[in-house]
């Protein structure tokens, strides 16, 4: 299998991390992939990163179905719970990392037009997502325990892409519980900086 991805993207992040969780690095090999190459394109229509191209030809989209895949592949319980109570609460966490990231990733876009088509409001709007769920996952916190799950690993890779990116500020400051949290989380094994 091949992982296409953008070695700086958060949701690449996530699905690398997925990779190492699950014990399939000796069957995954990661690519640098260009978004705007048609290489991707035949992979991925909508040209978007991370894409995991299958042995087979087939091909998964989208890091919250590449995750499930991986999971699946490795007969991997830690990164989805059996239980299912449990399974719905790991997937509201990927769920709202997954949207706070996004939220992030459109901030660093709208930095990157030029000065006379920015949107302070737009980006006001963004951050206020982020900073609704960053507080969400800080009273959290306390109840994330030890298991590297989905909904962990896509938190962890979107904190650690917001400090690269600085598009919400120190998020540290006002979130010392998740900012210990990510300290301590970023020393597992499975770590990629």
């Amino acid at each position: 299998m091949k992982l296409h991805t953008s070695l700086t993207s958060p949701f690449g992040y996530k699905c690398r991390f997925a990779v190492r969780v699950a014990g399939l690095e000796d069957r995954v090999e990661t690519v640098e992939a260009d978004t705007k190459s048609e290489a991707l394109r035949a992979l991925n229509p909508l040209s978007k990163v991370p894409t995991l191209e299958l042995d087979d030809g087939r091909v998964v989209i989208n890091s919250p179905l590449i995750a499930a895949y991986l999971a699946e592949q490795a007969g991997n319980s830690d990164l989805y719970p059996t239980d299912k109570a449990e399974k719905w609460d790991v997937l509201y966490l990927e769920a709202l990392a997954d949207g706070m990231i996004e939220a992030g990733v459109l901030v660093f876009y709208e930095s990157l037009r030029p000065e006379g088509e920015k949107s302070p409001a737009w980006v006001e709007k963004q951050q206020a997502k982020i900073k609704m769920a960053l507080g969400v996952f800080e009273a959290k916190t306390k109840d994330f325990g030890d298991t590297p799950h989905i909904g962990l690993l896509s938190l962890a890779a979107g904190l650690s892409w917001f400090d690269r990116r600085d598009v919400v500020g120190n998020w540290h400051a006002d979130h010392p519980n998740l900012s210990a949290w990510l300290d301590r989380f970023m020393e597992n094994d499975f770590w990629i900086d």
